[in-house]
């Protein structure tokens, strides 16, 4: 018994792995040219999901081919062969029905692209439409605000956590990545103010940026919840953004600030290299290259960004510290702030958060509890 429970364990995790990769080959086309970067997590994630797997699974071969044809999309994005893309997407929903064969609960008809929000209506706004599963758990729909100096590992951290609470990660970032790749026909009057400000080397003002959320409202408003991440930066945002829930008749649950001490950001963040050909990358010590200087993808060389050596490392952290100090007052005099330690690695920070979560709700609620 102990050793069927380990083996579902880990088919448990390798059909989590591939719909991942699956949603990372899917919104890496929302992006445009920034989509580089998700189809190289989407080729780690297929990796990741073979190890362990016999060579003569099915699973295995599908999860071979997927690989395959995402290195050629790779090779060419964005300007990709459709027929390799639809390959790849197929190999992935083969690879997760090959995988639900060999669980107790049996094979299940499954889309890759379809098993979370795609966060179109987010990414585009209206009038776009996220591709929502069917049906979601019973409970409360969770809505966090996340905090954290660059090099603290947020995204991350929100991925993870969005798997969780069954939350939407709602990135404001996100949204100016991938208005820049879009049509201009198809922006909105407040996003075309924003980018052009931003052309301009200017930061977006603030009822810019609310106009952009207003345009979200039903993003805000989905029964899946929400954690936001990248707004607010300021005081007056928060009041700002206070009073926007309050119109769509929302109550946000917390403030996830995730903390990290200036010299572990710094080692972090000054590890990294990038190719100046495929602009791959890489870490000096948490994911080498297996030739010092070369990338692993296209032998390009690997350099230092300047934007990743210390001094100015340093200058940025100490820049959002100053700036983001009164908002960390302003939400921690409210009851909402909920610090965690970001030190250590993604899996530990996830439990801290969750167990920093459950505290959320008086024993005996009725509400569902983070998982």
């Amino acid at each position: 018994m102990a050793t069927l429970q380990q083996d579902n364990r880990f088919l448990a995790r390798a059909i989590d792995l591939v719909r991942k990769a699956g949603e990372k080959l899917a919104g890496a086309w929302v992006l445009g040219e920034a989509g580089r970067y998700q189809i190289r997590q989407c080729l780690s994630l297929l990796t990741q999901a073979m190890h362990g797997l016999r060579r003569d699974e099915p699973s295995y071969r599908a999860l071979n081919k997927a690989n395959h044809h995402i290195e050629c999309v790779l090779r060419h994005f964005p300007h990709a062969n459709p027929y390799n893309l639809g390959w790849a997407t197929q190999n992935i929903d083969e690879a997760l029905q090959a995988l639900h064969g060999c669980t107790q609960s049996g094979p299940r008809k499954i889309s890759a692209v379809d098993m979370k929000p795609n966060r179109a209506a987010w990414l585009k706004g209206p009038p776009a439409a996220c591709n929502l599963p069917p049906a979601m758990p019973a409970g409360r729909a969770w809505r966090f605000v996340l905090l954290g100096a660059p090099g603290a590992g947020k995204g991350t951290h929100a991925e993870l956590l969005s798997d969780h609470l069954g939350a939407c990660h709602l990135s404001t970032r996100n949204i100016f990545r991938a208005a820049k790749h879009a049509c201009n026909c198809s922006l909105s009057p407040a996003m075309t103010v924003a980018l052009e400000a931003m052309r301009r080397g200017e930061l977006v003002c603030d009822d810019t940026v609310l106009d952009i959320l207003r345009e979200r409202a039903a993003c805000l408003r989905c029964h899946v919840g929400f954690l936001l991440d990248g707004f607010p930066r300021t005081v007056a945002q928060a009041q700002a953004l206070q009073q926007l829930l309050n119109e769509q008749s929302l109550t946000l649950h917390g403030v996830i600030s995730y903390e990290i001490p200036v010299p572990q950001i710094i080692a972090r963040l000054s590890g990294r290299r990038t190719c100046t050909n495929c602009k791959a990358l890489f870490h000096v010590t948490a994911r080498p290259s297996k030739v010092p200087g070369a990338c692993d993808q296209c032998g390009g060389k690997l350099i230092q960004r300047d934007n990743d050596r210390p001094e100015s490392i340093r200058v940025r952290t100490e820049a959002y510290q100053k700036s983001t100090a009164p908002l960390i007052d302003f939400y921690a005099s409210s009851g909402l702030l909920i610090p965690i330690s970001a030190d250590g690695n993604s899996e530990e920070i996830l439990r801290r958060t969750l167990t920093a979560l459950r505290r959320l709700i008086p024993a005996g609620g009725d509400e569902a509890r983070p998982r």
